[in-house]
Order: C-alpha cells, then sequence, then structure tokens
C-alpha cells in the first residue's frame, strides 16, 4: 500500500524542482547549471545511446536504481537506468536542484511556512498522514490534536456503518455509499478504492462527480433509497456542480422516504460550512471538516478519504496514511542523490526542457491501478500550470507535462505504435507489482503481464536498427532487392499490389492469390500467378474462374504440402462469392487462407503479426482457427468426382495400412527386444540353475522343486511369445503383400487420377474460354442492340431535320415581314423617345416659370409692404409735427407764469402724454396678438390641410404604382403561358409534321402565325391601355401640382401678411422705447416679450419654407418614378414581343444553312437604341 502513497510526493518533486526561486534574482534559465545541462545537450544529446550506455557500463542498473524497503516487509525498485542519462547529466541535474533551493523550500514546507504565498496559506497535507504523531506546527498552534480528532470520528462513523450499527430510515444495514464530490473530492477517492478494491470490508462504494445527469441516473437506477448512503463532499458546500448533485439525490431520496428528518440518517458532509450543511438537513454531527491548508489534490488523505475507510475498512486506512507518512519520511530526510521523487522530478525537467518532450506517460501494469494516471493529472498538471515564478517573473521554459496513460497490456493495441514509432519524444513511467493477488491459472497471467512489461521497456530502450530488420528478412532467403522493398513496411501483415480494402476487391481472387504467394511463394508460383484474370470488371464469371483457381491451389496445398483433408463444412462455394459477393461463402475462403498462413513454414512470422493487431481481429482469428481445428481430423473432400472420391478412398485404405504395418513392425521390434531380455534372463536363470546343482546336496528338495517350477513358468513364457512373434510375422508378411497389392492398385489410380486431372485442366481452360467468349457474346449483343438503336434515332434525326428543313424555308418570308414591323416598331420608339425629350423640357421649363412666378410674386409683396411701411411713416411724422406746434402754442401762453409752474407744467405735460401712448400701445398690443393668433390658426390650419392633401397624393400615387405593378406582372404572367403554348404547338406541329400532307402542315403553320399575330395585337393593345392609364396619372399629377401651386400662392401672402404685422411690430416698438424712456419696466419687458414672439414666427415660416421645398422635391421625384416606370414596362414589353418573334422563326435570311433547332439555341434579345431616363 506504501507504493500507492507515494504519488504526492513526485508531484512535490517535480513542482519544487520548477517553482523553487523565490530566494534567487534569476529565473531558472538564467542559473548557470541550467546553461550548463543546456551546452551539455547541446553537444551530446545524439551520443546518449542506451543500448551503448549498457554495454559501456555493465553496473548501470546498480548505479541508476533505487531500492528500498517498507515498514511492512515490502520492496519498493525505483530503476530509472533506461533514461537517457550519464553522470554528467545527473550530476548537473542534481546541482540545478542546490542552486535552485530545492532542500530549502522542502524544509518550509514540513515546518508549516506559508510558502502558498498568493493565497497566504500553509501546504500541509503531510500531518493528515503524520503517524508518528510529530508536532506541526501553525500560527503557534500543534494541528495534530485536530487532525487526530477528525480521524477518530472517521473510525467511530465506517466502524458503525461497517458493522450495521448505522442504519437507514426503515431499520435497514446500508449496503451502498454514493460520494459526491468533484476533482480532488473525486479524484483521489476513486483511484484508491479501485487500487484496494481487494481490502474491501464495507458497502459498496459509487462516485458521481459529472454535473451531467446520466452519471447520476445510471447510479440511481441501481439503488435502493432504504440501503443507501450518500456522502456530500464540499469544504464550502456550494460547489455548483457537487451541490445540484446532492439537490437531486435528495429528490430522489425523499420520493420514496416521504420525510425531511430521514435525510440525516443516509446523508454525511464532508465540510466546513456548518449553516449549509444543516439547512440541507444534515446532522451537525455528521459533518466532518477540514483544514484551508489541505489542497484539492492531497485531500483523499483528510476527511474526503471517508469514502476510501468506508470501503475498505480504518484499520487499512491507517495502514494507507502509515505507508504516505513512511514516503513523507524517505521524501524529507533521504538526500537527493538517493531521493526518488527528486530524481523522478530532475527526468521530468530534464526531458520536457532540453528534449522538448511534451508529454509524460502513465502505464501501470496493474488493473487495480487502472485509475492511477487520470489521478496524477491533476496531481501533476494543477500543481505545475503555472507561467510565472515565486518572484513574479513570466517563465521562459515549460513547466510540466501533458500527463496521460492507461494501463498495460490495453494501451499496447492502442498508443504504444505511436510512441515507439511515431515522430515525438514520449517519456514513460512503467509501473508494475512484482506479485499478483489474483494467481488465476497458477500465476500464468500475472507471468505474461510481467514478460509484456519488461518487453516493452527494453523494447523502447533498444528499438530496432535497419541493420537488424535486414538480417531478419536475410535469414528468410530474400534477395537484396526483396528486402529494400519490404524492409519500410516491415509491420504490414502482406505487401498487397492490389486493393483490399472492401468485400468487392476480395471477390475477384486477385488480391488473395497474391497473398497465397506471398504465404508460400515456393508453392504458388508467379507462373501460377499468371493465370489469374487481373481485369475482371463486371464480368462474374471471369471473377469465379479466378476464385476456382484460388480454391483448387489452396486445396491441392492442403493435401500435398500439408498433408490434411478439408472438411465439406470448410468449403466455400466460389460461385456464390464470384457472382453475389456471398460474404459467409467468402469468409470460408479466408479462412482456408489463414489455416495456410498459420500452417506454413514462416507460421511463426504470421502469428506473430497476428499478436499485434486489434484485440477484436485477434478473436475473430482465433475462432476462424478453432473451427478449423475442429474438422481437422475429418477426411472428406466432397463435391469431387466419382473417379476423385474412389481413388482418395483408396489412397487413404494405402495409408491406413502403411501406418498399421509401421505399428505392427514396432509390436515386432519390442517383442524382439523381449524375446532378447527373455533369452538373456534364460541364460542367466540356466547359470543359476548350474550354481543350484553344483550345490545339490547342501539344498533341501523343496527349494529344487521351486526353483524347477520357476524355470518351468519361465520356459512356458518363452515358448509363448515365440509363438506370438510367429503370427505377429504371419500378419506382417500379410501386410506386406496387401500394402503391394494396395501399391499397385493406386499406381493405376495415380494414373488414371492424372490423366483425368489433365482432362480437367483441359476442361477448365475450355471452361474459361467459354466464360470469355459468353462474355464477348453478351457485351456484342448489347452493342448491336445499341447499334439499332442508334440507327433508328438517327433516321427520326433525319427525318425532323428534313421537316425542319421545310419550315424553314416557309418561314422566310414571314421573318421578312416581321424584320420590317421591328423596323417600324423601332422608327416609332425613336419618335417616342423624342416626345419624351420635349417632355421633360417642357417640365423643366413650368419649373423655371413657377420659381420666376414665385420671386415676382414676392417682389410685389416686398414692395406693397414698404409702400404700406411708408405710409405709415409718413403719418406718424404728421402726428408728431402736429403735437410740437400744440406744445409750442402752450409754451408761448405760459411765459408769464410762476417759475415753479413753469418748470413743473413740462414735466407735467410729459407724464400725461407717456401715459397716453402707454394707452394707445396697449390698445395697439391688443390688436396685434388677435392678428397673431388669427395667424397662428390659419397657419396650422394650412399646414394641416397641406400634410393631408401630401398624404392622399402619396397614397394615390403608390396604389396607382402598385396596381402597375401588378397589371405588369400579369402581363408577364400571360406572355409566358403564351410561350409556353408556342412551345407546346411547335412539338404538335412537328409530331404532325409525319402524319399530314404538306398542305395540311402549311394550313396548320399559317394558322399558328395567325394566332401569333392576333397574340401581338392584343400584346399592342395592352399596350395602348397602359399608356392611357399612364396619361390618366400624369392628368392626376398635373392636376395635384396646379392645386399645389395655388396653397402656394396662399402660403405666400399669408407669409408676406405676417411679414408686414411683424414689421410694423418692430417699428412701433422702435418709436415705443424712444418716445417712453422714462417709463417704468413693465413696458419694456413687453415688447421684449413680442420681440422674442415674432423671432419663434420667424423661425416657423423659416420652417415652412423647408417643408415646402422637401414636398416640391418629392413632387419632381414622383414624377421621374411615373416616366422611368413607364419607360421600363415598355421595354420590357417591347423585349417579350421580340423574343416571340424571334423564336417563330429566323432574323434573317442568311441563316437558311442553319437548322431551325440550331437556330432556337443561338436566339438572343434584340437591342434597341431606346432613350433611357437616369435615376437619381
Amino acid at each position: 500500500m506504501s507504493a500507492k502513497s507515494s504519488s504526492d510526493l513526485l508531484r512535490a518533486g517535480h513542482a519544487f524542482a520548477v517553482e523553487a526561486d523565490k530566494q534567487t534574482n534569476t529565473g531558472l534559465t538564467g542559473d548557470d547549471n541550467y546553461k550548463k545541462l543546456r551546452a551539455y545537450h547541446t553537444n551530446n544529446a545524439l551520443k546518449l545511446n542506451l543500448v551503448d550506455l549498457f554495454a559501456e557500463d555493465k553496473q548501470r542498473f546498480d548505479k541508476y536504481s533505487v531500492k528500498l524497503q517498507t515498514p511492512k516487509g515490502g520492496h519498493i525498485l525505483f530503476d530509472y537506468s533506461k533514461n537517457l542519462i550519464n553522470k554528467e547529466v545527473l550530476d548537473l541535474l542534481l546541482s540545478l536542484a542546490a542552486s535552485r533551493n530545492v532542500e530549502t523550500m522542502r524544509s518550509k514546507l514540513f515546518s508549516g511556512e506559508k510558502i502558498n504565498f498568493t493565497e497566504n496559506r500553509a501546504v500541509l497535507h503531510m500531518a493528515l498522514r503524520n503517524r508518528s504523531n510529530t508536532p506541526i506546527v501553525l500560527d503557534g498552534n500543534d494541528v495534530m490534536p485536530e487532525v487526530n480528532r477528525v480521524l477518530d470520528k472517521m473510525k467511530t462513523f465506517s466502524d458503525n456503518l461497517i458493522s450495521g450499527k448505522w442504519l437507514g430510515y426503515t431499520g435497514k444495514k446500508i449496503t451502498d455509499v454514493v460520494n459526491i464530490g468533484i476533482g480532488g473530492s473525486d479524484l483521489g477517492p476513486v483511484m484508491v478504492t479501485e487500487a484496494l478494491k481487494h481490502y474491501r470490508v464495507g458497502p459498496k462504494v459509487h462516485f458521481c462527480s459529472n454535473i451531467d445527469g446520466t452519471h447520476l441516473a445510471v447510479i440511481l437506477k441501481e439503488l435502493n433509497p432504504e440501503t443507501t448512503l450518500f456522502i456530500i463532499a464540499s469544504k464550502t458546500f456550494t460547489t455548483q456542480e457537487t451541490i445540484t448533485n446532492a439537490e437531486s439525490a435528495k429528490e430522489w431520496f425523499l420520493a420514496s422516504a416521504k420525510d425531511i428528518k430521514a435525510v440525516a440518517k443516509h446523508f454525511v458532509a464532508l465540510s466546513t460550512n456548518r449553516d449549509k450543511v444543516t439547512a440541507f438537513g444534515i446532522d451537525e454531527n455528521s459533518m466532518f471538516g477540514f483544514w484551508d491548508w489541505v489542497g484539492g489534490r492531497y485531500s483523499l488523505w483528510s476527511a474526503i478519504g471517508l469514502s476510501i475507510a468506508v470501503f475498505i475498512g480504518f484499520d487499512n486506512f491507517r495502514e494507507l496514511l502509515e505507508g504516505g507518512h513512511w514516503m513523507d519520511k524517505h521524501f524529507q530526510e533521504t538526500p537527493l542523490n538517493q531521493n526518488i521523487p527528486v530524481l523522478m522530478a530532475l527526468l521530468g525537467v530534464w526531458y520536457i526542457n532540453f528534449y522538448g518532450a511534451e508529454t509524460q506517460a502513465i502505464l501501470p501494469y496493474d488493473q487495480y491501478m487502472h485509475r492511477f494516471a487520470a489521478y496524477f493529472q491533476q496531481g501533476d498538471m494543477e500543481s505545475n500550470g503555472k507561467y510565472v515564478t515565486r518572484s513574479g517573473q513570466t517563465v521562459n521554459y515549460s513547466t510540466g507535462p501533458i500527463v496521460w496513460g492507461e494501463p498495460g497490456t490495453n494501451g499496447q493495441h492502442a498508443f504504444y505504435q505511436l510512441i515507439h514509432q511515431g515522430t515525438r519524444l514520449i517519456p514513460c513511467d512503467f509501473i508494475a507489482p512484482v506479485k499478483t493477488l489474483n494467481p488465476l491459472r497458477n500465476g500464468l497471467h500475472h507471468q505474461i503481464l510481467l514478460a509484456n512489461f519488461l518487453a516493452q521497456t527494453e523494447a523502447l530502450m533498444k528499438g530496432k536498427s535497419r541493420q537488424q530488420a535486414e538480417n531478419e528478412l536475410k535469414k528468410q532467403s530474400k534477395s537484396d532487392e526483396e528486402i529494400q522493398r519490404i524492409i519500410n513496411h516491415k509491420l504490414k501483415t502482406f505487401d498487397l499490389s492490389s486493393n483490399c480494402g472492401s468485400v468487392e476487391d476480395l471477390c475477384d481472387g486477385v488480391a488473395i492469390s497474391h497473398v497465397l504467394n506471398q504465404i508460400c511463394p515456393e508453392y504458388f508460383k508467379s507462373d501460377w500467378l499468371k493465370k489469374i484474370e487481373t481485369d475482371c470488371g463486371t464480368n462474374w464469371r471471369l471473377r469465379v474462374s479466378n476464385l476456382r483457381k484460388v480454391y483448387e491451389a489452396v486445396v491441392d496445398y492442403y493435401t500435398e504440402e500439408l498433408d490434411k483433408q478439408i472438411d465439406d463444412k470448410l468449403l466455400p462455394d466460389v460461385t456464390l462469392i464470384g457472382r453475389d459477393r456471398n460474404t459467409k461463402q467468402l469468409a470460408l475462403l479466408l479462412q482456408l487462407i489463414l489455416g495456410c498462413a498459420i500452417n506454413c513454414h514462416r507460421k511463426e512470422d504470421f502469428i506473430a503479426i497476428m499478436t499485434n493487431l486489434d484485440l477484436e481481429v485477434q478473436h475473430g482469428i482465433k475462432t476462424a482457427i478453432q473451427q478449423m481445428e475442429t474438422f481437422d481430423d475429418i477426411n472428406s473432400l466432397g463435391g469431387v468426382e466419382p473417379t476423385l472420391a474412389t481413388n482418395q478412398v483408396v489412397i487413404e485404405t494405402n495409408e491406413s495400412s502403411v501406418q498399421r504395418c509401421a505399428e505392427l513392425e514396432a509390436i515386432v521390434t519390442k517383442l524382439n527386444d523381449e524375446k532378447l531380455m527373455l533369452q538373456l534372463e534364460n541364460e542367466r536363470l540356466a547359470e543359476k540353475m548350474k550354481i543350484l546343482r553344483n550345490y545339490e546336496s547342501n539344498s533341501n528338495q523343496k527349494d529344487s522343486i521351486d526353483n524347477e517350477a520357476v524355470f518351468q513358468r519361465l520356459n512356458n513364457q518363452i515358448i509363448g511369445l515365440q509363438n506370438d512373434l510367429l503370427r505377429t510375422e504371419e500378419i506382417k508378411e500379410d501386410f506386406r503383400l496387401n500394402s503391394e497389392l494396395n501399391e499397385k492398385e493406386a499406381n493405376k489410380l495415380r494414373q488414371q487420377l492424372d490423366q483425368t486431372m489433365s482432362k480437367l485442366n483441359d476442361l477448365k481452360q475450355d471452361r474459361d474460354e467459354l466464360d470469355r467468349l459468353q462474355y464477348l457474346n453478351e457485351e456484342l449483343e448489347r452493342y448491336k442492340n445499341k447499334e439499332v438503336v442508334f440507327q433508328r434515332r438517327n433516321d427520326e434525326l433525319k427525318e425532323a431535320k428534313r421537316q425542319l428543313q421545310t419550315l424553314d424555308d416557309r418561314n422566310v418570308s414571314l421573318t421578312k415581314k416581321i424584320c420590317e414591323l421591328e423596323d417600324e416598331v423601332k422608327g416609332l420608339l425613336l419618335f417616342k423617345g423624342q416626345i419624351d425629350v420635349f417632355k421633360r423640357q417642357k417640365e423643366d421649363l413650368r419649373l423655371k416659370v413657377g420659381e420666376e412666378g414665385f420671386r415676382a410674386d414676392r417682389a410685389e409683396e416686398e414692395t406693397k409692404r414698404m409702400t404700406k411701411k411708408y405710409e405709415e411713416l409718413q403719418h406718424e411724422k404728421d402726428k408728431h409735427i402736429n403735437e410740437l406746434n400744440d406744445l409750442k402754442a402752450m409754451l408761448s401762453q405760459q411765459k408769464n407764469a410762476m417759475s415753479l409752474e413753469a418748470e413743473y407744467a413740462p414735466v407735467m405735460h410729459s407724464t400725461q402724454h407717456s401715459v397716453e401712448l402707454m394707452q394707445k400701445s396697449d390698445c395697439n398690443s391688443t390688436e396685434i396678438r388677435e392678428k397673431l393668433t388669427r395667424l397662428e390658426f390659419e397657419n396650422k390650419k394650412l399646414k394641416e390641410t397641406r400634410q393631408k392633401s401630401d398624404d392622399e397624393r402619396v397614397r394615390l400615387l403608390e396604389s396607382q404604382l402598385e396596381e402597375e405593378r401588378k397589371r405588369v406582372m400579369a402581363l408577364e404572367k400571360d406572355q409566358r403561358l403564351t410561350n409556353q403554348k408556342v412551345i407546346k404547338l411547335e412539338a404538335e406541329l412537328r409530331d404532325s409534321v409525319r402524319l399530314t400532307s404538306d398542305d395540311e402542315q402549311m394550313q396548320t403553320f399559317q394558322d399558328i402565325i395567325k394566332q401569333k399575330e392576333l397574340s401581338l395585337e392584343a400584346t399592342k393593345h395592352e399596350l395602348l391601355n397602359a399608356q392611357q392609364e399612364i396619361d390618366s396619372l400624369k392628368a392626376v399629377v398635373i392636376k395635384k401640382d396646379e392645386d399645389l401651386n395655388d396653397r402656394e400662392d396662399q402660403y405666400k401672402k399669408y407669409v408676406n401678411k405676417a411679414k408686414a404685422v411683424s414689421t410694423a411690430l418692430d417699428q412701433l416698438s422702435q418709436q415705443s422705447i424712444s418716445s417712453i424712456s422714462s417709463t417704468s419696466s413693465d413696458a419694456n419687458n413687453d415688447i421684449n416679450y413680442w420681440k422674442q414672439l415674432v423671432q419663434q414666427k420667424d423661425l416657423e415660416l423659416l420652417k415652412f419654407k423647408q417643408d415646402f421645398d422637401e414636398t416640391n422635391s418629392l413632387r419632381e421625384m414622383e414624377a421621374k418614378l411615373l416616366t422611368i416606370s413607364f419607360h421600363n414596362l415598355s421595354s420590357h414589353l417591347q423585349r417579350k414581343s421580340a423574343e416571340d418573334r424571334i423564336r417563330n422563326g429566323s432574323l434573317n435570311s442568311g441563316q437558311n444553312s442553319v437548322s431551325f433547332l440550331a437556330r432556337q439555341r443561338q436566339a438572343t434579345t434584340r437591342k434597341y437604341n431606346m432613350p433611357t431616363v437616369s435615376q437619381r
């Protein structure tokens, strides 16, 4: 278990090697040792060859490996001798670690310093597995008592759950535990529970991490709510994925429990957020906490490992912690040159930053560790996934690799090809247990697993040179040309020049014949290959012929070379393969080819290639071989002629006789040996008898009698054996005679067989030739039928050309008439263009007259206004003169008055006069207000009237334009229908030409021409109607223009009137200001008010004028659009009419030599020099 617990130490060592630069002023690449490594790599990288390094140093394995003994008596061997390093490289790497303060940072890590400076936290996951309980101080407090308290709580909970003391809401024992977490809360527990599955003592554990509902749904589908416990792993209890899955699990549980209180018996939390946990419904006592100095990727050693403790029992979990603590001590106390985590980290720096390796493969040869690579991905890539150093500098080197991997030997059939022969350098870490926990078949499985483990590491270390590959081919007696051709494709099963990518490619027998030639070129020679037709095309008979040759050659190979007979059930029907591409029969044929490959003299090579194929393919090959072995002892060919069958029976009888003779000879030999032994025994006994007789006086009678009985028994055995030997010799002689007779009969049958085979070969050749002739005959018949069809079509084409020529001749006169009409239309169009020019000139003149009239009216109004103003000024002048005379008279009458009265009289008089002026001004102001109010009302009314008139006119024009568009679309549709009718009539005309006489054809053609003329007249009539409608629209537009002119005149009058009033008010204001300069501020305010009011009116008048100008521009645009619409409509109708005329005949008489259909294809729209109107 300690081997499993060292993974985070490996991560830590690699992290330190690339990150420990806090106390240095330069980055990693600025380090002198790094520069030395870079220089050494540049000069010596290509010289580092592992085969040469092992050859030069016989003690390399001992020097570059570390052996550790675990506290439980186990052993760990770390072998790094198969890496591209030597003593110089290792020394430089260790010097780099020293200069980057790895040891200093390691001490800070274990002392509790807050080395996570970005979050101001310590990194103390080692305290979680500190089984020695050595004090670890953080902020002046020992963290170990709190760690032990949580562990004790975990122990109590796991023991109660495993023993059955913890029961569900119905009183049933918990049988399933679901751990809901993500990241380190899932990857670590999943990896450990899978790795230690052999030690399971508790309930079954499931893990849910993905927010995809499928993950949770699949787990819950197999569970019972009454016996299921959920562990919610989230430090803050706010992780979105975890809490969403937890809420869904709670909803699933309550659907059965119906009681919210039951949640406390089926949910526990691994969190520090007490409020969120209790709000969820979990009992506070069922909450297991951990600390912020525990990183997620190291959290399996904390309360996050509760699912592990429940699964394997807390005693085993404690041993897991002890193994982790043992590796912590190794990392903390061992010198760097023997420190496994540090050495692995330095190798990573060497490969990633100097060799440019981008990935790191983790390849555990232990199915229990199938999740280790996924777990280590987070540990390494999340730790080293940074781009700035601790000192804040941006790195210019690689900080970590992309970690990936799969357990062996699955990976060998997935991605090892890329590792061995790809273009990228991929460092690989191989992990394997020496002993297995599941020794199936006395450990056979594990032996094969370790053999693959060692073979892959050796293959990656040594590789295979080109010379080695050439030597392997030379041992197979290959020529130099073949070696050069095969050397770059050594791993291919067969080097085929023909296609074999689909079933269809195999059904012609060409690819299969080349395969047979490569399996045994001595038997399936090139002369035999020449008999195979390589270009069968669609001729299935040629395919069947090829397959029949292949089939017979394979059967002969089995009989002559392999000395085997093929069962009827394994014989394919080549006719079905070649004709119907029957995959079942093709499989039988390929099965026979496979049998040839695995039984030929090169079977070891082919079997080795098959073992490198996909597992599914290997399984199919094994199944096919087993089926062949099942029928290996059945001797029947089937489907052969009676003569061949009889010959085969005789041959089999002869073979059985020979075999029986061999057996009898073995028996005779054995009997002779026994006879010789008995003779020797007899002689030995005879000597003993002589000795006995010499000492007969000293022997009793009983012994004599016993010896005599023994001798008699042995003698009887010898006689019996002699009789058996005689009988055996007689049987042997009989068999020899029968064998001679059978041999003579077999020779006769062989001669007959040879004659029959020669006849059969002749028959096959004749049959192949017959197949070719039949195929050629079928092709000939098909070509003859095509020739008849083409001849008939040619006759029809000639007849059609003749009829078309007749029609062309008759259409010439009509074409001339049409051309004359077109010339007349062209003249009319030119005249119409001139009319349009005159109309535009007239419109321009009308606009100019309107502008001049407007200027004259404005000048007249200005003159009237000035005249009126002059009269008012004159009147005012007279009035002031009279007042001045009155004042002078009053002054002359009061010359003798008192000085005081003379002083105040003018003042009183001027005051009274000012009051009168004020009253007069008020009166005038009232009148002005009334006038302005009236003018505002009239202006508003005029504006509304003009707006309504403009809107109505726009709507009317839009409706008229829409009607015109619809009418044009209707005309186009009628024109298309007319064209379709013309085409249909032409087809009917061509069909009727063959049946009617020349007079009837002429009459029909004349009718068609008349119909076309009527259609043309109708189109012209519609064009005239459209012209009339456009004229009516123009009249409406002219009327609207007149109305607008009238309204413009009225508007001008109102404007002049308003201006006159405004001018009068200005003069009055000026006079009032000069005459009553000493009056109060109220009068001044009144005057300013009226001035502002007049300015606002001026602005409104200016706005009215702008609106008037815009209305004029819109009216001009509408007139131009109407003109453009009419012009486009007439042009479109003219083009349609011209196209119709072109379809009915030729454009000129010079095309008489061209057929009617050719002129139809060459028809184009005739262009006319028509005047166009530019669009703004």
